[in-house]
């Protein structure tokens, strides 16, 4: 599995209906490190780092459209957060499969 949109919707089936904001970034950076390690175990070549960028901030932009959806706006200071976090979690992935 390598396609942006395919690991988007395949991601988006296995989260759950509702979560915490930092649950839900949990389960979105757990899911592709599994997709990660699947293709690995299978010998196959894991997603481009490209590829993993291109599918968290997909996401990304799920999360700041349901954020202004549910409080009416999305601040400055959330919108941070959220790119701190995922800033994060894509440094990760990228030191450990990708160094």
């Amino acid at each position: 599995m390598t396609d942006v949109a395919h690991i988007v919707l395949w991601v988006e089936q296995k989260l759950p209906e509702e979560a915490k904001l930092s649950e839900l970034i949990e389960n979105i950076f757990s899911l592709i490190t599994e997709i990660i390690l699947n293709n690995l175990s299978q010998g196959k070549q894991p997603i481009t780092f490209q590829t993993v960028q291109q599918v968290a901030d997909a996401f990304k932009e799920m999360i700041y459209k349901s954020i202004e959806q549910s409080i009416g706006t999305l601040t400055d200071e959330v919108k941070s957060q959220v790119d701190a976090e995922f800033f994060k979690r894509l440094s990760s992935i990228y030191d450990k499969y990708y160094k």
